[in-house]
């Protein structure tokens, strides 16, 4: 088995929003950490699967982690890379473990500037909010998620932040899809956020 490390950061933006009241005393307070697992000597950004370790393929990377991390008391995690086309149903029930102890996911829909260069013209949103879509409707009945998350430092320079007007109204957008893919009764939760 590879050796892989973990990289761990606080959701300190969730905890917050969860602690100021925003989720009611009923439900459970957010314990989470930034999952994204990689095998020592790989570079995500060039070599397959590109960050997107939560196959049945690296289930031997993902078994051992959501052990440790319940172990360390987190009950929630936010995922970095996720493709769409591939199959993350181990990971999810996994993760769930039948109600027992488990994990909930926060999944992102990762968009960057080479991804999604034109995040402006109607067609080059269009096609953002279709593939935010897949992702919402792929997974939405999973009990294993939680929310959805929209990329990563967006308004960085380097990211999206010449085009903040640009990007922010599209995160709304993006909502929208998502509350109406969802339906009705599942938007009483917290169900977007943007890092």
């Amino acid at each position: 088995m590879k050796k892989t490390y973990l990289i761990f950061s606080l959701l300190a933006v969730l905890l917050l929003l969860f602690t100021a009241g925003l989720v009611a005393a009923d439900r459970p307070i957010v314990k989470g950490v930034v999952y994204s697992p990689v095998p020592i000597g790989i570079d995500p950004e060039v070599t397959p699967p590109y960050g997107d370790y939560f196959t049945s393929t690296q289930s031997d990377i993902w078994k051992r982690d959501l052990a440790l991390l319940r172990g360390m008391g987190a009950n929630t995690i936010r995922v970095m890379r996720w493709d769409i086309n591939a199959n993350h149903t181990d990971f999810l029930d996994a993760a769930y473990n039948g109600g027992i102890n488990p994990i909930s996911v926060i999944v992102t829909f990762w968009m960057d500037p080479h991804k999604y260069p034109d995040i402006s013209t109607p067609e080059a949103r269009k096609k953002i909010k279709f593939d935010f879509s897949r992702l919402v409707a792929s997974l939405k009945k999973h009990p294993a998620i939680r929310m959805w998350s929209i990329g990563n430092e967006l308004n960085a320079a380097w990211m999206y932040g010449s085009k903040q007007d640009d990007l922010f109204s599209l995160i709304n957008e993006m909502a929208e899809v998502a509350h109406a893919e969802e339906g009705v009764s599942q938007t009483e939760n917290v169900r977007m956020i943007y890092i």
